[in-house]
């Protein structure tokens, strides 16, 4: 299984049914393993390697692929 995370290039936001158009989802079938894609819309750089961890921590993935985002792009936190 591949774990992918980015914004929403990576997420397939732009695309009608992105499970099956996106790009972690056509390298997973060419690849011919599941994927699971957490890639956010408006993710930034932070949110993504985030992810990453996060997932890996739970569990095992044969690859991981981050779609990086523009540099500019950083996680904001609210503060209460």
């Amino acid at each position: 299984m591949i774990l992918t995370a980015g914004d929403s290039f990576t997420y397939g936001d732009e695309l009608t049914n992105r499970t099956e158009s996106a790009w972690p989802y056509l390298i997973a079938q060419r690849m011919g393993v599941d994927c699971q894609n957490v890639a956010e819309p408006g993710g930034s750089n932070d949110t993504a390697v985030r992810l990453i961890v996060e997932h890996t921590v739970r569990q095992q993935f044969d690859l991981v692929i981050m779609g990086w985002t523009l540099p500019e792009r950083f996680e904001t936190w609210n503060e209460l």
